[in-house]
């Protein structure tokens, strides 16, 4: 049962593993299975499963150029691939966002709670995790690099919208 218990929370945080070992890789691997598993079970609700129909069918949508009626480039691949795993790393029973794709081609993440209180995350082909959080009058913007796992700044921006 511990064991258990201490799988669960190493799978909530995938990134805790800074192991470079082969069994190392292996673990992390299994983890990632296990994390995938669980996030679309009834238990859990399948809501990795929802943002994965989600970001599937806005690539669908937004797959051609002008598919905003006028400019905008299409979705980017590179950006949906990055999407589906900025998905895949936020934490279980995490606010789910909308997701939308920007004029420029980058997939986009919203969480909304009022006017004064939302948050969007832009996932640039590179990498890069444009962010900026509105809570009440204070605001909080900037960029990260993806590495794996969702950087704590931008899901305490998250978690902020929602305090």
């Amino acid at each position: 049962m511990i064991r258990t218990i201490v799988g669960i929370v190493t799978l909530a945080h995938p990134s805790m593993s800074a192991g470079v070992s082969e069994s190392a890789f292996m673990i992390k691997k299994q983890m990632e299975e296990e994390r995938t598993r669980l996030q679309q079970s009834c238990a859990w609700g399948g809501t990795s499963q929802d943002l994965l129909t989600s970001i599937i069918h806005v690539e669908q949508e937004c797959c051609n150029a002008g598919w905003d009626g006028y400019d905008a480039l299409p979705v980017s691949g590179e950006s949906v691939r990055l999407g589906i795993a900025l998905s895949k790393s936020l934490p279980w029973g995490f606010h789910k966002p909308t997701v939308g794709v920007e004029p420029d081609g980058q997939l986009t993440f919203e969480w909304y709670k009022s006017p004064r209180k939302t948050c969007s995350v832009s996932v640039a082909p590179d990498g890069t995790f444009h962010y900026a959080a509105l809570n009440g009058a204070s605001n909080v913007y900037g960029s990260e690099l993806f590495n794996g796992s969702m950087p704590a700044t931008i899901l305490n921006a998250i978690d902020s919208v929602y305090s």
